[in-house]
């Protein structure tokens, strides 16, 4: 999130937790929840700082980046870096270098070096990816005019890089791992959106699907069909129908069942698991891995 709105100055101090309880409770009451929040933003979408040198290499590198320092040291600063390419856009002025050009996710950095970023996981980007996805080209637009720019360029500005380097993030962390998601089983379908296609993150082209199922005793192997019905990204797996009563085995294995998903736009599988609770109940689904 911090690298898609260019908030360079995520880090421990700008965080903050409180405890919510409901309006009119003791505020040390129970139950309640915990908010999280991301305070001083006003870093994000670009900014100028009186040194030329340290704004254009904002969310590119550290203050002091120690690495980059390194190479050049070596290397006798002979690489261009981003930094060296950044140009203001006319159209966006008071962005300052906030742009899509040489926007690299996974190479985003902000002011200072952040723990949490630094052992972000595959995993946790795709899931970071996932939630941006589901905001809409429609949904940015309405939250960027709240921002009430004076001139129509600075909006359309601001709209366009923000819709390109969500673009960018996604076709990053959906190649890789897969984007299916909110899966629920319905009778003897098992559903789920494709992100990646509901997004149109890659070529239509590039969306085909296969399933295995693995069930009985000794897991045995069974492709099985999938649907594509028609709603933006929606896929489904026919499952096997029940006609057993359902009673567990005393090892479970004749119950458990696993749908292997596969999506030719991403490198890895979605491994679905499932129970078979008997007609009365049906399927059950219990867990999913990436």
């Amino acid at each position: 999130m911090a690298a898609w709105l260019g908030h360079f100055d995520s880090r421990e101090q700008n965080t903050m937790s409180t405890w919510m309880v409901p309006e009119g409770a003791d505020p040390d009451s129970s139950p309640g929840t915990v908010r999280h929040w991301i305070i001083d933003i006003g870093d994000a979408f670009g900014s100028e700082w009186d040194w030329l040198g340290i704004s254009k290499r904002l969310n590119h590198a550290y203050y002091f980046d120690f690495g980059y320092a390194a190479e050049d040291f070596v290397t006798l600063g002979v690489q261009t870096r981003p930094w060296d390419r950044a140009a203001r856009s006319k159209q966006g002025d008071i962005f300052g270098f906030f742009s899509s050009v040489d926007f690299v996710p996974e190479a985003w950095r902000g002011g200072y070096p952040n723990p949490a970023f630094n052992r972000m996981t595959e995993r946790d980007a795709a899931w970071a990816a996932r939630i941006i996805a589901r905001f809409t080209p429609d949904m940015i637009e309405a939250t960027v005019r709240k921002g009430d720019f004076t001139l129509s360029r600075h909006t359309a500005y601001l709209l366009e890089q923000l819709l390109i380097r969500q673009r960018l993030i996604l076709q990053r962390y959906f190649s890789r791992l897969s984007p299916i998601a909110d899966l629920v089983v319905t009778g003897s379908l098992l559903c789920g959106v494709d992100l990646a296609r509901r997004t149109e993150t890659f070529p239509a082209q590039q969306f085909h699907y296969s399933a295995t199922l693995h069930s009985g005793p000794d897991l045995q192997t069974t492709d099985v069909a999938v649907a594509l019905p028609g709603r933006a990204g929606r896929i489904c797996v026919v499952l096997p129908s029940i006609v057993a009563d359902g009673q567990a085995r005393e090892d479970n294995t004749g119950n458990y069942l696993r749908v292997d998903l596969f999506n030719a736009s991403a490198e890895k599988k979605l491994q679905i698991y499932l129970y078979n609770l008997g007609p009365k109940l049906g399927y059950r689904l219990v867990g999913l891995e990436r």
